[in-house]
């Protein structure tokens, strides 16, 4: 069994951190895609939707870890409502959708008060 010392748990916290970081740009892009859609295609609505899934998903425990705590909470939220109609494969309703907008919204700030 191989034994860490705190420099190499904190290297590789470091990495992790700097990756998550690196790759918040691409996520922020594909959730604004879907704030700024307006479209009520609902094939359209339903791809969106499962792209948002898979990235907002992973979020949902790595945010708090890393110590971004509002990130991790709106993620958790946003996948709440996105979970249930990605297993269905069906649209969100107009309520459901009105609540992931405002909430991907607050994730975008957070995430643009991060840098």
């Amino acid at each position: 069994m191989e034994i860490f010392d705190d420099q190499d748990l904190d290297a590789q916290f470091l990495a992790i951190k700097s990756r998550f970081l690196t790759e918040l740009p691409a996520r922020m892009a594909i959730i604004g895609k879907y704030i700024d859609s307006g479209t009520s295609e609902s094939e359209k609505n339903l791809e969106l939707q499962e792209e948002l899934f898979q990235i907002i998903h992973p979020m949902c425990g790595i945010a708090s870890m890393l110590g971004f705590d509002e990130l991790g909470r709106l993620s958790k939220v946003a996948d709440a409502i996105l979970a249930r109609s990605c297993r269905l494969k069906i649209v969100l309703a107009d309520s459901e959708r009105l609540n992931l907008k405002s909430c991907l919204s607050d994730l975008r700030a957070a995430a643009e008060k991060i840098g």
